[in-house]
């Protein structure tokens, strides 16, 4: 008799999973992993080219973002647009998402970050950009797992799994402080000169 489980019967391959940014999303659902659920209108999950070379990521989704649930709208995403116009790149040019995918509105409590993260760790891992640039301290800091403040890594290249990793202000930070824009340009510029653009400005 045959034993059922015999070394020499090879098991049938199991193909691998392939995942998408469309497969990470349904994953993903109407959210309520955590508390934040309660007081959004739309989770944001991400929008634009799923094949950039560029991927920019905030911290949270704003009030406009959260109405509409797509990510850098109102102010903050025309001055975003403007950005990426003087760097010669459209918006379907681009990746962009946030650490957050619910916005926090008034709310007062801490929302786990871990648990967004993981979502945003596959988001990049489906997108494979060949640099992210971070909007905003959070996103910095829970990807690169420090706790410096923009200000001190800005204007620098980091590294986050293999990928290049540029921290700069957020476009919110921008409108109410100006004078940052510029160092903001400088920081762009040199995503630019990695990825070979060359400015509209």
């Amino acid at each position: 008799m045959q034993p059922s489980n015999s070394v020499g019967m090879r098991r049938p391959a199991v193909e691998p999973v392939v995942e998408t940014l469309e497969s990470i999303r349904a994953d993903l659902g109407e959210c309520t992993r955590c508390g934040l659920f309660r007081g959004r209108n739309q989770v944001v999950f991400g929008a634009g080219n799923p094949n950039a070379r560029l991927m920019f990521i905030g911290d949270v989704p704003l009030s406009e973002e959260d109405q509409e649930g797509i990510p850098f709208l109102g102010a903050s995403g025309d001055l975003l647009n403007k950005m990426l116009q003087a760097m010669g790149l459209t918006r379907n040019d681009v990746y962009l998402s946030n650490l957050l995918k619910c916005c926090p509105g008034d709310s007062q409590k801490k929302p786990d970050m871990s648990l967004c993260l993981s979502f945003l760790e596959r988001q990049i891992a489906v997108v494979r950009p060949d640099i992210i640039c971070t909007l905003g301290a959070v996103a910095a800091q829970t990807l690169l797992g420090i706790t410096s403040g923009v200000g001190g890594i800005r204007g620098q290249f980091q590294h986050y799994k293999g990928i290049r990793l540029m921290p700069t202000f957020h476009p919110t930070f921008l409108l109410r402080h100006p004078e940052h824009k510029r160092q903001a340009w400088q920081d762009l510029q040199q995503v630019m000169a990695a990825l070979g653009l060359e400015s509209r400005r």
